[in-house]
């Protein structure tokens, strides 16, 4: 058995324990429509994932599913997409009132032009500009956040309180965050002592780490997608928040 086997897989049972958590703590008005869109976008934050950590991260992949640019993506990587989209979603969906999809067409259309934007500020930022892949993913969620924060402030028959959806912004940032923090401190590191040396890239901006958790490529990511969902969830549902 290769060393870590399988520390991949159980690391996202872990993590489904958590969101599991998560999903007690939010208010029961779920909407399955707009849960399994998201699950659906898993495809895309699992190649994301996958390229993002490309420079930095290569672990022990116990189910491969295909090899993509030298990148093997295993059903771990879809395991971890499936649980981050879903944590986040059930973190920042309390936020929003309930209310029914209005046109399928058109949440596939404002669905496709974020991903445009994203694919776009991507490859400026690592074939133009010659970034790091972490950073390219970083720069590419930032974008996208901030262009459908801009375009959901936009939407007529909405209050426009794009300050307040800011703030809860990086307040669901800094929870996905914290909640990484934990996972690695309290339970995977160790659980496996020595993975970070095994599977980390620490050369570079990611060699720093915060009590032995590689700050740049992990918490600073998760950040990143903490700051990306509320506003791409708002704006592809053409959600209303809910008043304080």
């Amino acid at each position: 058995m290769r060393p870590f086997e399988y520390a991949y897989a159980v690391g996202d049972l872990f993590l489904l324990l958590l969101a599991f958590l998560a999903a007690l703590f939010c208010p029961k008005n779920l909407n399955a429509t707009k849960l399994a869109y998201m699950v659906i976008a898993v495809g895309a934050g699992t190649a994301l994932t996958a390229f993002a950590y490309a420079d930095v991260w290569h672990p022990v992949i116990s189910f491969p599913i295909f090899t993509m640019r030298g990148v093997v993506i295993g059903w771990e990587d879809v395991g971890f997409g499936v649980i981050s989209v879903l944590g986040v979603y059930l973190t920042c969906q309390r936020h929003f009132l309930a209310s029914r999809i209005s046109s399928h067409l058109m949440v596939a259309i404002r669905a496709l032009v974020t991903l445009f934007i994203g694919v776009i500020t991507m490859l400026v930022a690592s074939l133009g500009v010659r970034l790091d892949s972490v950073t390219s993913a970083i720069a590419s969620m930032l974008i996208i956040g901030l262009a459908s924060l801009f375009l959901w402030s936009q939407q007529d028959r909405l209050k426009n309180n794009w300050k307040k959806l800011a703030g809860k912004c990086l307040e669901t940032g800094l929870i996905c965050s914290a909640a990484m923090f934990f996972f690695y401190k309290c339970f995977f590191f160790p659980l496996y002592p020595g993975v970070v040396e095994a599977w980390w890239n620490l050369s570079g901006p990611f060699q720093y780490r915060l009590f032995g958790v590689p700050i740049y490529s992990d918490l600073v990511y998760c950040m990143a997608i903490g700051w990306l969902v509320p506003p791409l969830f708002a704006y592809i549902f053409e959600e209303e928040m809910k008043e304080d």
